[in-house]
């Protein structure tokens, strides 16, 4: 999800026209989609796979085909680096962060099993795949 894919033909002559098909409906040049041709190769590049994108591809030459599947992915969602212990003096801010292995992804702070809301002494902000806590006082 989210990285490209190049699809692949190769030919024995270099003049050969294709036209490229996913389940049956043919591909067109796009915003998501390349369709070329360098020397022998045909080539068709999703540029940002989706899990839309999974399907049964098919070059065809009229004469010719030859065809593929694919299967698009979701990302795993990891934790990549854990909350920490904190140890404070009383009256001192208190900074907790986690980061995630994805962006744009919405997480709640919890304490004693309660859902932690901002406040005027609770900030709760998050930047890419970090997420943050900030206690005042």
């Amino acid at each position: 999800e989210e990285l490209p894919a190049t699809l692949e033909c190769e030919f024995s002559r270099q003049n050969v026209g294709v036209r490229w098909f996913k389940n049956g409906s043919e591909l067109k040049p796009g915003k998501n989609y390349r369709i070329y041709s360098t020397g022998r190769k045909r080539i068709c590049q999703i540029l940002q796979c989706s899990l839309a994108d999974s399907g049964f591809y098919k070059c065809d030459t009229g004469e010719l085909n030859t065809s593929c599947s694919l299967e698009v992915y979701e990302h795993k969602l990891e934790m990549v680096h854990d909350l920490e212990d904190l140890y404070i003096q009383e009256d001192q801010n208190a900074v907790f962060m986690c980061e995630v292995s994805l962006a744009d992804v919405i997480g709640d702070w919890y304490k004693d099993g309660h859902k932690i809301r901002p406040s005027s002494t609770t900030k709760i902000r998050t930047e890419g795949t970090k997420h943050f806590l900030l206690m005042c006082n």
